[in-house]
């Protein structure tokens, strides 16, 4: 027996186009939280409620009807629509939806909060994004009257379920404090949800053979020069596709890293190897104004980085998952190996903290295999004797 009333979802179809009904005995408060739903319309001749499949999203439905009545997707999860056309009709609606949410009169205040606040362009778009999908599952309502217990029901049929990592976790939590911060009428003043610790797994290096391999398979002398300065100099991705042709001194061997984590600027390495390389990308490829560009005076996009190198790995045998940054992993390892000191390694990566770049000496391959086992040392006093 339900408690509440119940609203049953299926798929079916009107004129050829897929759309989900909505199925229930007649209730004015239902009647009236499902007029609320975007894109729903009223079948006059059939007498049925129902929403264009291409601006479905089972979630805003089930935050909707929230506290009125309970959605039965049974029907719905039993017809094949999460495939095919389908699909890609269900991800352009969820876009659409969070376009009109992005554009709302709050998250356009939340983000000038944040850029007022002096974070970064990255930082700004991922905090908002977090919000728009918060007020999303949470559903039309006023900023003050979202409470506490709407964000943790949130984080367990979100973040939970989908299987976010640890990091993103806490990057939510510290997006939410600003959110806050920024709205004082949100009952969340006092915030008590509990920061998840952070995860202590080492990050995965390449050795050094792998590293030339990656850099002899690319083919591409652009992709080539892209992951030889990741790799050479220890930059991030987001240093990289920022990266100015004036910030790159050749005769001093030296490139500026303008505004990174953190809003520091830093020096860091040119490779002697790496020059001639830079010189015929240079010369062959004319960007104008950033070091690397996708149309002429446009930054390069790092989903397009990231695509070569998961390909470059694939062609070169490397197994490993390996993202921009585990070049910068590798760099600092080997570094490390080679005997350069760690504080030296933490101002060219750019670290705040010495402990974050302490993370290395227990990667460290070199340093390990300077360590006896027990054994062996027990083996050589019987020696002895």
């Amino acid at each position: 027996m339900h408690n509440k009333p119940v609203v049953i979802l299926s798929l079916d179809k009107l004129y050829d186009d897929d759309i989900v009904v909505m199925h229930f005995a007649y209730n004015k408060d239902i009647k009236n939280a499902i007029k609320s739903i975007p894109g729903t319309i009223w079948n006059t001749f059939d007498k049925f409620w129902y929403i264009p499949l291409n601006r479905f999203n089972p979630d805003i439905v089930i935050s909707s009807l929230k506290g009125i009545a309970e959605v039965d997707l049974t029907e719905l999860k039993k017809t094949d629509y999460n495939n095919g056309e389908n699909q890609k009709n269900l991800h352009i609606a969820d876009r659409e939806l969070k376009d009109r949410v992005r554009k709302s009169n709050v998250v356009r205040r939340y983000v000038r909060f944040l850029e007022g606040k002096r974070f970064s362009k990255s930082t700004v778009d991922t905090y908002s994004n977090f919000a728009v999908d918060m007020f999303l599952y949470i559903g039309k309502r006023s900023i003050s009257q979202i409470t506490e217990q709407d964000i943790k029901d949130y984080i367990d049929n979100s973040f939970v379920p989908n299987g976010y990592s640890i990091s993103t976790h806490r990057q939510f939590i510290s997006s939410l404090k600003h959110l806050a911060e920024c709205f004082p009428e949100m009952k969340i003043s006092d915030i008590t949800l509990s920061m998840p610790s952070k995860s202590k797994k080492l990050p995965d290096v390449l050795s050094e053979e792998e590293i030339v391999k990656l850099i002899d398979n690319a083919r591409n002398l652009k992709h080539k020069t892209i992951i030889t300065l990741l790799y050479s100099s220890g930059l991030r991705i987001g240093e990289v596709i920022s990266l100015r042709l004036s910030d790159i001194n050749i005769e001093r061997k030296q490139i500026f890293i303008r505004n990174s984590k953190g809003r520091k600027d830093r020096y860091v390495i040119l490779a002697d190897s790496f020059i001639p390389m830079l010189k015929e990308y240079l010369t062959s490829y004319s960007p104008q104004y950033w070091f690397v560009e996708g149309t002429p005076g446009k930054q390069y996009s790092p989903s397009s980085i990231r695509n070569f190198l998961k390909h470059l790995c694939k062609v070169s045998g490397i197994n490993k998952r390996v993202t921009p940054h585990t070049l910068r992993h590798s760099f600092a390892t080997h570094l490390l190996e080679n005997g350069v000191d760690i504080r030296y390694i933490q101002e060219l990566l750019g670290h705040s903290k010495p402990e974050t770049t302490m993370i290395y000496t227990h990667i460290s391959k070199k340093q390990l295999m300077k360590i006896q086992s027990p054994l062996d040392y027990i083996k050589a006093k019987q020696h002895k004797k």
